[in-house]
């Protein structure tokens, strides 16, 4: 909105001014579905994911609502508390635990499972790109080694979250590569695999044994093919299960996958 549209809005009456807001936030819209019918399928795809990055790094309580303390009092929902259920199943009885999510935002689930662990020798990591939530995080979860980078800094981030010479037991993604670009989520993916025993996706699995990511522009994800990648990256025994609350048109679940030993990546190579 203009200068001369902001000062005007200071001067009209209460009611006019938020009649004004309307019209132009409709009209914004007719244009931008205008434009969008202009526009071939590849670059409305660049515009959305671009716009859905930019809304993750850059937002923050200022623009109205507090989302951190929105996110962190979300421990009632029932995706989230399978997805902590699930973990512990798969640290059960493994020793010296340490745990990484990457697009942990505040830190809820390192928190819920923290709390349910309750076991004070296990390592946590996080990866956050978001300068409040993970300022957020850290204040709150101060056992928590935290990384403030997107996936770009994360990839490059050399000794984080270990050194070339150790993995991590548990790395968990959970609704996050939904809104990222193959490429992207691909690098970042194949980071974790490097790093990490076992990993856990809580993500859209619609093509996760395909070839080539697929993307939905209404409503806005992406579907990778998780699987394929990291069979790739040497990783097998693939589990997945559903969601209690799976996402609409995104086939929504969790995938769990262990990195083979060193014979197994021989006899899988054949």
């Amino acid at each position: 909105m203009g200068k001369a549209k902001q000062f005007a809005m200071r001067v009209i009456p209460g009611g006019v001014a938020d009649h004004i807001r309307r019209v132009h936030v409709v009209a914004s819209r007719a244009r931008d579905k205008s434009m969008r019918r202009l526009l071939p399928a590849s670059a409305i795809r660049r515009i959305d994911t671009k716009r859905i990055r930019r809304s993750w790094l850059e937002r923050s309580s200022t623009q109205g609502q507090d989302f951190t303390q929105l996110y962190w009092s979300d421990t009632d929902n029932p995706n989230r508390n399978a997805l902590i259920e699930l973990a512990i199943e798969v640290l059960e009885s493994i020793p010296q635990v340490s745990v990484l999510e990457y697009g942990s935002h505040v830190g809820v689930n390192l928190h819920m499972l923290h709390t349910r662990l309750g076991d004070a020798s296990v390592q946590y990591f996080a990866v956050e790109p978001n300068v409040e939530a993970f300022n957020f995080m850290t204040e709150n979860l101060p056992y928590v080694a935290g990384l403030n980078a997107d996936d770009v800094g994360f990839v490059g981030a050399r000794d984080y979250p270990c050194g070339p010479q150790s993995r991590i037991t548990l790395s968990i993604v959970n609704a996050v590569f939904t809104h990222m670009e193959p490429q992207r989520a691909r690098n970042v993916l194949e980071k974790l695999a490097r790093t990490s025993q076992i990993i856990i996706l809580g993500e859209g699995l619609g093509c996760a044994r395909e070839s080539h990511s697929t993307f939905s522009s209404e409503p806005f994800f992406y579907l990778h093919p998780y699987i394929s990648w990291l069979q790739e990256f040497g990783f097998g025994e693939f589990r997945q299960l559903p969601k209690p609350r799976p996402a609409d048109g995104e086939d929504s679940g969790y995938l769990v996958a262990r990195v083979l030993r060193s014979s197994e990546v021989d006899a899988f190579s054949l």
